[in-house]
């Protein structure tokens, strides 16, 4: 329940924008997506609040059976609802499935192809998987997955693929009968909490396969003690093709222009300097959202700003924040959200300033409902060029999506990127990211209210709190809180 994101890679010269996270190379240099659309759940029209909310939520997947398969979302304008500490493997969301092989009851997540499977033809699905826990579901197992062919039935159209393919009745192994194409598991297994690992799929089909379907296989193994295992899959990324063989894929780019990623094959030129891939926050992360509340290690606090008027916020070694708050925009209310950030990278006499702040953002078109002008106004965010909802500069320069960038003071990178209909801009030096993005206002009932009041979130990661000063390492409480930090805290 994971989903990779489309970059708009600010770092890199022109010879190599054209390659992103989930498309390896086909014929010579030609990239080619993923013959799943919506391959890292990235785009979906709103946010999961609860079990088997996938089907009407992913743009394009659904709940391949009567079992309830999950998406999960940590970010892009949504909280993440279940226990699980896990972050997508790339991007803000993933999905999940239980397994119960003694029932057996298994869940399934199906996907219509961009491109209907040949017969006696060769692919390759590559996976991102990682072990869940929730609500006694989970822990360590091999992670064993089986993926089938959706093919030509009465379930599903014998040229394309619609929406009647899904769900099949059952939550059995396999309950539509159709054809297995492979089984899969990671290396070594998988351990709740250690992340996610890679798993491939080859194989060659004997029909026509119209869409797929994912699940735990039978063979998949259940920790002492648990109801049954709990596996989370991010970005897929299916390709003709027998996979990677070196640095080739099936034998293309025999140049030695592509490169192997460990979440998917990636396309890079030899000069573009290294960009800065950003993963979300965990819940014990370090984090800034709403109305605002900031949070860490479990602690949310919520505090109160002058409005108007920028505040430090954060002053660690190499890096420190500034932000400014704005009212909510509701009469008698003392809430507030983030419209503006000031992140200085490096160190005092040798940093640089990076600006991050709101461009006003209106429903406009032609659509008869205001839900439907909301709609297209985040579609156009989410398939935009550049930056359309933020505005980015470096040392009071704008820098819109293509510039090139240089490195900054402290080693720092920046790249701005669209995570479905979010906007993006991440900092990274080593181990230490920050990453602010664009976020409806949730708390508003009419849509076209969430989308006028949209604010700034923030979330760090790698920093140690306790070698910060400023309000939020006093409000985490890993440093003393001081009297003027205090008041913060009351309205």
């Amino acid at each position: 329940m994971r989903a990779a994101a489309a970059l708009l890679l600010l770092a890199v010269p022109a010879h190599a924008q054209s390659c992103v996270n989930d498309a390896p190379c086909k014929g010579g240099t030609t990239l080619q997506q993923s013959l799943i659309p919506n391959p890292s759940f990235e785009d979906f029209s709103r946010c999961p609040t609860s079990y088997g909310h996938l089907t009407g939520y992913a743009d394009t997947w659904k709940q391949a059976t009567s079992a309830t398969s999950d998406l999960y979302v940590r970010g892009g304008g949504c909280t993440g609802w279940d226990q699980d500490a896990l972050g997508a493997a790339d991007g803000v969301a993933y999905v999940g499935a239980i397994g119960v092989p003694s029932s057996p009851y298994i869940e399934y997540v199906g996907a219509c192809l961009s491109t209907p499977l040949a017969a006696n033809t060769a692919y390759t699905l590559q996976v991102s998987v990682a072990a869940g826990l929730i609500q006694g579901y989970g822990g360590d197992t091999n992670g064993k997955s089986d993926l089938y062919c959706i093919s030509s039935k009465s379930s599903c159209g014998t040229s394309s693929c619609s929406s009647s393919c899904f769900p099949l009745s059952g939550t059995v192994v396999n309950p539509g009968g159709d054809t297995l194409l492979a089984t899969a598991e990671p290396a070594g297994g998988l351990i709740h909490g250690a992340g996610w690992k890679t798993m491939s799929f080859v194989f060659t089909p004997t029909v026509a396969c119209h869409a797929v379907m994912l699940g735990p296989a039978a063979g998949a193994t259940v920790e002492s003690g648990k109801s049954g295992m709990m596996l989370y899959y991010d970005s897929l990324n299916l390709q003709s093709g027998g996979g990677w063989s070196g640095n080739t894929w099936d034998g293309c780019c025999v140049s030695g222009a592509c490169a192997q990623d460990t979440r998917a094959p990636t396309c890079v030129g030899t000069a573009a300097p290294a960009v800065p891939t950003f993963a979300p926050v965990s819940t014990g992360g370090m984090q800034v959202s709403g109305d605002p509340f900031t949070s860490y290690g479990g602690k949310t606090t919520q505090f109160y700003l002058p409005l108007g008027v920028e505040h430090t916020l954060l002053t660690c070694p190499n890096v420190e924040l500034r932000g400014r708050t704005k009212h909510s925009g509701v009469p008698g209310d003392t809430q507030q959200w983030f419209d503006h950030f000031t992140v200085l990278t490096g160190q005092a006499g040798h940093q640089n300033t990076v600006t991050v702040g709101l461009n006003a953002v209106s429903a406009s078109g032609t659509a008869s409902t205001a839900g439907d002008r909301v709609v297209a106004a985040l579609q156009k965010f989410r398939t935009a060029a550049q930056l359309e909802v933020l505005n980015l500069a470096v040392d009071g320069v704008a820098a819109a999506g293509g510039a090139v960038l240089p490195q900054l003071a402290g080693g720092w990178k920046v790249e701005a990127k669209h995570i479905g209909h979010t906007e993006v801009v991440a900092l990274a030096a080593g181990d230490v990211k920050v990453r602010l993005q664009s976020a409806i206002a949730a708390k508003f009932a009419a849509a076209e209210d969430k989308l006028q009041h949209m604010h700034i979130d923030v979330e760090f990661d790698g920093l140690d709190a306790k070698a910060c000063a400023g309000v939020f390492p006093e409000m985490w409480g890993v440093v003393p809180m001081s009297n003027s930090t205090e008041r913060l805290l009351t309205p």
